[in-house]
């Protein structure tokens, strides 16, 4: 009985998968481990690296020498797998969430941070290259990546691209979020948030070091004028000004 009742509980924690990216541990909404992969050694936890050998060829060469591997042997679809592989590049969000057996409308926030890590929020800015293309150059590159990693309909995301007008503002929905008029986009920031202002493209400093400068080419531009007009004789009277009285 004490045995059936250990293996129910840990069925039950299955269903919330815990993953380690860095060492931090994730959750996997949704998700459910895949079984051991027979003739490879038991899975030695979340917190010890893949075995990049077997991951990519289905293979460890180490195991077929016979000797031992202390790296962990996962099958394709394991989240800890395909999390390793949306963060090199391998794998977008939308394929990942396939693997998973995630349905679309999981793929929201939470699900990106379990991919992909934590979003850092705190002011910073969105990684372009990953909402652009689906994949980070950064990751693949096996490099840390400051910036968030969101999914395409996240909030911040699609109200990103109604700043930069790649989506119009006031005739579209996004993600069950009505664009309304130019306060429309209060909704994209949270409940009774207003948009934030628009950003100048310079800065106050810069503007006015422009118009210093314009100002100082203006004033030398009129004095060459001055100049040129003194230097100028003045024009010969006719004689018919010369003859009257």
């Amino acid at each position: 009985a004490a045995q059936a009742a250990a293996q129910a509980q840990a069925q039950a924690a299955a269903q919330l998968t815990v993953g380690a990216l860095g060492g931090v541990p994730l959750l996997f909404p949704g998700s459910v481990v895949p079984p051991q992969l027979p003739g490879v050694p038991a899975d030695p936890g979340p917190h010890h690296p893949l075995c990049l050998d077997f991951i990519n060829s289905g293979v460890c060469a180490r195991l077929q020498r016979g000797e031992s591997c202390r790296y962990r042997h996962l099958p394709p679809n394991h989240p800890d797998v395909v999390s390793d592989k949306v963060r090199q590049g391998k794998m977008t969000m939308a394929q990942a969430l396939s693997v998973l057996g995630l349905a679309p409308a999981d793929s929201g926030a939470a699900t990106a941070a379990a991919l992909l890590g934590a979003d850092p929020l705190g002011g910073a800015t969105l990684c372009f290259d990953f909402v652009n293309r689906g994949v980070c150059s950064r990751l693949q590159r096996g490099e840390v990546c400051k910036y968030r990693h969101l999914p395409p309909d996240h909030p911040d995301v699609l109200a990103d691209k109604v700043r930069q007008g790649k989506l119009p503002p006031g005739s579209v929905e996004l993600a069950g979020l009505p664009m309304t008029g130019a306060g429309g986009l209060a909704s994209l920031f949270g409940v009774g948030a207003a948009a934030p202002p628009a950003q100048p493209s310079i800065s106050p400093e810069e503007a006015e070091a422009k118009r210093a400068a314009a100002q100082q080419k203006l004033a030398l531009l009129k004095s060459k004028l001055a100049t040129t007009s003194a230097a100028q004789p003045p024009p010969a009277q006719s004689h018919d000004e010369g003859a009257r009285v």
